[in-house]
């Protein structure tokens, strides 16, 4: 009687066998994804994202199974099933891209990403479709074979309970409760990760999946503010002690010039050659060529976020969300705010339509007057290629109305795909087939194509400013987003570039153009960040310390650029977050970053300015 009876039970609720490995399997492409991101603490390593795990899992079932009516249970569970299983599918697709997993709250932008589905799959593996396909069949099979136990209310609430109160109680538990925030390095301990719930890989390799689901929802689309009275307090303190920069040789050469920036999409530095982008580098060889200049990628959405990096002067938070996700914070010192006060009109110029990365919203957040979508004045064209924008008579007025202005245009041409012919490449290759060559790799020479494309922008821009009698007035400064890292072969990338460097990848063009001016290289390592403060000084802007960079023509700056995790690069030493220290140099120099990432972090993480 009794084998018969566990026979029945097996056959009654064999399914949730199923419906555990449906889960099971994406938590594990998780932690598969993130196995060089761990923590070397064994507890947060391995036990604790294995107990949340559990717990969830155990969770998620008794309510669908026990709680819900059979139906609904069976239909929520499906959903929300197959819901995980694509999600890390589309994680894993990102952190082969990125080297990062992305916030929940990214999702919201899931819907930018269909012009370039065709690019994410080359970074699909055999595994994990078979893997996602698992996934997803255990879980159908779930649900064809689902049952519903007898409902016993005080056996639901225990069951419920138990789980919930554990959950709690890990999460009380990890509280960074003895870690001194004096320590330079307090701010990647394992606790206090935990507790500031910003940095996504670390964080997701100690919560496991489904903990980090929930803390998505409650420290991110929930807008939690993890930041104490106090920390508002040092930022001030620190910005008080920093004080207002210093008057140099370049401070004012620029004041009451018209002033257009381009961020040139995926535009690296081997690409400035007369052949490739012949204008760009008459340009740096006639301007003011950074030529040390370094593209550090933060958080999600990197060409967004160095845009954001040189219109606000700071950095997105570390490993944070996208920086659309800050509209709402006050940005009063923001490079556009800075011109406007000045007397200049401040506009953005792009491709994409307003509500892509929230541009629209954002720009104006930033301090722009007006975000100007090409396609709104070209309705029938699908594509708009970088050397088509001055032909539209109604985007170059825009351009270049007002007593003075303050132009931010981002280029489009050079932006993946590189492998097959889409419709943004088609007539780009038909304007310049001198520069086909049937011998190079395909997507090589399509690179170098639509490079060409952007340079002819920039060509005719100049072209156009000098016949309206522009020119002489306006200061032209280049600088790339990003390097091509949607090129899917990064060592043929490095085998052209300078030997003898650290990260020769992050490596990308920084030019200032102007008419008339002594022509300079500037050897400094310089960053993104650094443009900001660059920029508002030789304009002659309203002085502050607001801004996480430095003016590359201070000479006490010595010139350095940092990744998200603090590890950095000054020319001649890279220091990786996780070594020790040669000498007394590099640890003062971890600890000046570590602070920078931590007072960027309160400001726009923290929305500084409207928390004083």
């Amino acid at each position: 009687m009794k084998k018969c009876g566990f026979l029945s039970f097996i056959r009654k609720y064999f399914f949730i066998a199923f419906a555990v490995i449906s889960l099971v399997i994406p938590d594990f492409i998780i932690r598969y994804i993130i196995r060089e991101s761990q923590f070397e603490e064994t507890l947060y390593a391995y036990t604790v994202p294995c107990v949340f795990t559990a717990l969830w899992i155990f969770l998620i079932l008794y309510f669908c199974v026990a709680i819900l009516p059979k139906n609904a249970g069976r239909i929520t569970f499906l959903i929300f099933s197959v819901a995980i299983n694509i999600l890390v599918f589309c994680e894993y697709i990102y952190f082969k891209i990125f080297s990062q997993l992305f916030w929940l709250s990214s999702i919201l932008l899931v819907g930018e990403a269909g012009d370039y589905v065709g690019f994410a799959m080359e970074y699909t593996k055999p595994l994990l479709w078979i893997c996602t396909g698992a996934g997803i069949l255990t879980s159908v099979v779930a649900f064809l074979f689902w049952n519903k136990p007898k409902k016993s209310w005080v056996r639901s609430i225990l069951c419920v309970s138990v789980p919930i109160v554990a959950i709690l109680g890990m999460n009380i538990a990890l509280q960074p409760w003895g870690v001194s925030e004096m320590n330079w390095d307090s701010w990647q301990q394992p606790r206090t990760v935990y507790q500031k719930y910003t940095d996504v890989n670390r964080c997701t390799a100690m919560s496991g999946l489904y903990q980090f689901i929930y803390k998505n929802f409650e420290t991110g689309i929930f807008g939690g503010n993890n930041f104490s009275k106090e920390e508002y307090e040092s930022a001030t303190e620190y910005f008080e002690n920093r004080g207002l920069p210093e008057d140099n040789s370049m401070t004012g050469v620029f004041k009451d010039k018209n002033v257009i920036v381009i961020m040139m999409e995926s535009i690296d530095d081997w690409m400035i050659d007369p052949k490739i982008m012949p204008n760009l580098y008459e340009m740096q060889r006639k301007g003011i060529s950074f030529d040390s200049h370094f593209a550090p990628t933060f958080g999600t959405g990197y060409t967004f976020n160095s845009e954001f990096s040189v219109l606000s002067g700071f950095a997105t938070p570390k490993s944070a969300t996208t920086a659309v996700n800050f509209s709402k914070n006050n940005f009063e010192y923001s490079l556009a705010n800075q011109f406007k006060k000045a007397g200049y009109t401040a506009k953005s110029f792009h491709m994409n339509l307003a509500d892509f990365y929230n541009r629209g919203i954002m720009h104006k957040a930033l301090g722009m007057d007006e975000y100007v979508c090409f396609q709104d004045y070209a309705p029938y064209v699908q594509s708009i290629q970088d050397s088509e924008i001055t032909e539209i008579e109604e985007v170059y007025k825009k351009m270049t109305e007002g007593e003075k202005f303050f132009d931010f245009v981002i280029t489009y041409s050079a932006h993946v795909p590189y492998t097959w012919d889409d419709e943004k490449l088609k007539p780009i290759k038909e304007k310049y087939p001198e520069m086909i060559d049937e011998n190079e790799k395909l997507e090589m020479n399509n690179l170098k194509i639509l490079a060409r494309d952007t340079d002819e922008f920039i060509g005719r821009l100049v072209q156009k400013l000098g016949q309206d009698g522009l020119l002489e007035d306006t200061v032209i400064v280049c600088y790339s987003d990003h390097w091509a890292y949607g090129y899917s072969e990064p060592k043929e990338i490095e085998a052209m570039l300078r030997q003898g460097e650290i990260d020769f990848l992050h490596r990308v063009p920084f030019v200032i153009f102007a008419e008339g001016i002594e022509p300079q290289v500037i050897t400094k390592v310089t960053k993104t960040l650094d443009i900001y403060p660059t920029v508002s000084n030789m304009f002659g802007l309203e002085k502050h310390p607001y801004y996480a960079g430095e003016d590359a023509f201070d000479p006490e700056y010595d010139g350095y650029f940092y990744f998200e995790d603090g590890s950095w690069f000054d020319g001649e030493i890279y220091h990786s977050i996780d070594a020790g220290f040669a000498n007394e140099y590099e640890k003062e120099r971890t600890e000046e970053i570590s602070e920078i990432i931590r007072m960027n972090d309160i400001v726009v993480f923290g929305d500084y300015f409207n928390n004083l």
